[in-house]
């Protein structure tokens, strides 16, 4: 007997690319299609929603920083929420408050493995919250004109900053607290 007649071959997925369209019912209902390898790619527009990120799957935008994130309707933000997660990563979106859709945190990430990159945090209160013990990579971004702190670190996590500018924030440009340990 052959290995094919009592064994069968495993079931492969081919990595996908995901376009968000108008009638696709926005950047959530991509992500909630897409599994681990799959990549959803945003066009230029102003979307307000929050966005919740999944274990390997890409978030990017098609033209970087062309898409923007704004407060979702009756929410305060975050814009975008990455928990628990390994693989994920984030690029080349705006992420922009004011007076008419303030954001507590343009990003937050609990316990999670997530690269972000050629992003840009703009007005939120937190451009960036780490909180828990995982590692995350910041880099290639720009977080300025927060009512607070740029990047706050808390918890005993070790995440990379690098090649960020960081500018005109109220509070720190980066603050780490509780255990953090940041690599510049």
């Amino acid at each position: 007997f052959t290995r094919s007649l009592w064994q069968p071959a495993p079931v492969m997925f081919a990595p996908r690319v995901i376009p968000v369209t108008a009638a696709s019912g926005g950047i959530a209902a991509a992500m909630a299609e897409a599994r681990p390898g799959d990549t959803v790619e945003v066009p230029q527009g102003e979307y307000r929603e929050q966005v919740r990120l999944k274990d390997g799957v890409t978030l990017r935008a098609r033209v970087p920083r062309e898409p923007i994130l704004r407060a979702a309707p009756m929410s305060a933000g975050p814009a975008v929420i990455a928990e628990g997660l390994k693989g994920a990563r984030f690029s080349g979106f705006r992420i922009l408050a004011d007076r008419e859709a303030p954001l507590s945190t343009g990003i937050l990430l609990r316990d999670s493995v997530v690269e972000i990159d050629d992003v840009e945090v703009k007005g939120a209160g937190v451009g960036i919250e780490i909180r828990g013990s995982a590692s995350p990579t910041v880099h290639a971004s720009a977080i300025r004109d927060c009512l607070a702190e740029g990047i706050l670190i808390l918890g005993a996590s070790t995440p990379w900053l690098s090649h960020n500018l960081i500018q005109g924030n109220k509070g720190a440009g980066v603050a780490a607290r509780d255990g953090a340990h940041p690599a510049l």
